[in-house]
């Protein structure tokens, strides 16, 4: 493995550290100002049925 291997990596994982976080901020208001893709669990009403049976 040559170290331009390496160092590709590591700029891909910081990359990727780098906007988890910014997808974790919260803005002052306390909502986060990155939109966020909906997630499909939220749409399946039997799923959200059982977990609120819980």
């Amino acid at each position: 493995m040559s170290l331009d291997t390496t160092n590709r990596y590591a700029e891909l994982t910081l990359r990727a550290k780098a906007e988890a976080l910014r997808a974790c901020e919260v803005s002052g208001s306390g909502i986060s100002t990155v939109p966020r893709p909906r997630v499909a669990w939220k749409d399946d009403k039997t799923l959200l049925d059982w977990l609120n049976s819980l």
